[in-house]
């Protein structure tokens, strides 16, 4: 499945559920798991994508292009990340972080971000998306 910005671009209303734990998870047994988790050795080749106090796209991609090897001619969108991460068939756990902490402007692009990393998972077995 390709992606153009065209077909990311949602009408859809900012849906603050995708932001916040579903009701079953906020057990605090369940949040000392993700801690655990994030601290666990099993991300310790994990590529990290730490999205906090991001503000715009231009850091976006700054953040990809430093933790993700992408071609030179890259073109910072999420058509062109789909496209490297669905051809790179080498195993590897993404951690993505802060994605919640990204300023409100880029919120609806966390968003889709978001959707394509599950398109990514789905379409490319040898890559795992870790959301913290």
């Amino acid at each position: 499945m390709n992606m153009n910005d065209d077909e990311m671009r949602s009408n859809d209303s900012f849906d603050e559920s995708f932001y916040t734990l579903p009701e079953d998870m906020t057990d605090e047994s369940v949040m000392d798991d993700v801690v655990s988790a994030e601290q666990s050795d099993e991300f310790e080749d994990a590529i990290v994508l730490n999205f906090e106090g991001v503000s715009d796209k231009e850091e976006f991609y700054a953040i990809i292009q430093d933790a993700i090897e992408v071609p030179d001619y890259f073109g910072n969108n999420l058509d062109a990340l789909y496209d490297v991460l669905t051809e790179d068939f080498e195993e590897k756990t993404i951690v993505v972080k802060g994605i919640e902490q990204s300023s409100d402007g880029m919120r609806d692009y966390m968003k889709r971000f978001r959707r394509l990393c599950d398109d990514v998972a789905e379409e490319n077995e040898a890559i795992r998306f870790v959301f913290i």
